[in-house]
């Protein structure tokens, strides 16, 4: 059993689309398509009616608006399958053979845990204007991962479902939420301890850039500053999750934390929130530590993408 999970808001336009890509999978396999819509202003749920009675589709209509992440995160847990892929009601899948060919993959590579594959970049009315892939074929670690995660794919992503394991998602959940857009990269750093990342090296998927932020929720139609400051709340769990050691967490949160500050400063929205994260983040000392220690981060970090990004 496969189970899809679909998040979707003010995605009219879209939904269809997304959810034909997935009942025209052929394999195998069953599945079964969660649908978590996130109180969407627009026509969503009355598009979402059509597909009522399909015993493989079942439609989540939220009370209130959860955000991105709770949305999800929620839809993981009420998966019955073996495997979980996602796909978001703006994206869509673009062969009848995706989700056999990445079970096959995982099934016969017992140490991996996920499959990813290319992806096409699409606008709002289909045109495909660019792609998404990772050259290299396994990742396999955590500074592979962090050197890769920003090329793959999401909507494109199998792996093997781990929230049957209840009884050990104390520290996961902690991640998982820890920012409230970002939820794949926190994913990755929980699968990436579990197994290796392989990749379908085809084209199986569509991802919809929108960069207007009143047609979208996705993360492409969000300020800088905004992407700084959920990317910098990930990263903290990350390495909380990690339990990394007092000097490589210093570094490694504060690479982000560093960016964070540069971010708020150029900002003109001088709220009252900015301005206290502005004090917390310039700290003298920490930025001066950082900044005098910065040239080996930054050899680090070239090295791990001359190693691991092909």
């Amino acid at each position: 059993m496969i189970s899809v999970v679909m998040i979707t808001y003010n995605h009219e336009k879209y939904i269809e689309k997304a959810i034909e890509s997935v009942l025209m999978q052929e394999g195998d396999f069953e599945f079964e398509l969660l649908i978590g819509n996130d109180k969407s202003p627009d026509n969503t749920e009355k598009i979402l009616e059509k597909y009522k009675d399909n015993k493989r589709i079942k439609i989540f209509n939220r009370e209130k608006n959860l955000g991105a992440t709770e949305n999800i995160y929620d839809l993981y847990l009420k998966s019955k399958g073996d495997y979980i892929a996602i796909l978001e009601g703006d994206d869509y899948w673009i062969t009848k053979d995706k989700l056999q060919k990445q079970l096959e993959i995982l099934e016969k590579n017992k140490d991996g845990i996920l499959c990813y594959t290319n992806s096409i970049v699409v606008d709002e009315n289909n045109n495909k204007f660019d792609g998404k892939t990772v050259g290299t074929m396994c990742i396999t670690n955590l500074n592979s991962l962090l050197i890769n995660a920003g090329r793959i794919p999401t909507g494109t992503i199998l792996y093997k479902n781990l929230y049957k394991e209840k009884d050990k998602m104390e520290k996961v959940n902690k991640l998982l939420h820890s920012s409230e857009i970002i939820s794949d990269l926190s994913l990755f750093a929980v699968l990436i301890k579990k197994g290796k990342f392989y990749k379908l090296n085809e084209y199986t998927g569509a991802y919809r850039y929108i960069t207007d932020s009143k047609k979208s929720t996705s993360y492409s139609s969000r300020s800088t500053l905004y992407k700084e400051k959920e990317l910098y709340k990930v990263y903290k769990g990350i390495a909380e999750y990690y339990e990394m050691k007092r000097l490589k967490k210093f570094f490694f949160v504060g690479r982000k934390e560093y960016r964070l500050l540069k971010e708020i400063k150029k900002t003109s929205e001088r709220s009252e929130e900015y301005l206290v994260e502005e004090r917390v983040f310039n700290n003298k000392l920490k930025k001066f530590i950082y900044i005098l220690f910065s040239p080996l981060d930054n050899l680090f970090w070239s090295l791990n993408k001359k190693k691991y990004r092909k």
